[in-house]
């Protein structure tokens, strides 16, 4: 991890009511026929703000 990701990501943990997953894969849509060449594109961090 360079050293802006890991300043964006000691500022969202820092606040203790912000869910912060660092590793999270999302799959596009799947059909069928292309179950085993489905698309995936990767995040460098997803936060969500528990008080909102």
């Amino acid at each position: 991890m360079d050293h802006y990701k890991t300043v964006v990501m000691d500022y969202l943990q820092s606040d203790r009511a912000v869910f912060v997953n660092a590793d999270c894969r999302f799959e596009h849509a799947v059909t069928a026929e292309k179950e085993a060449d489905s698309e995936r594109c990767h995040c460098d961090a997803v936060a969500i703000d528990l008080r909102h």
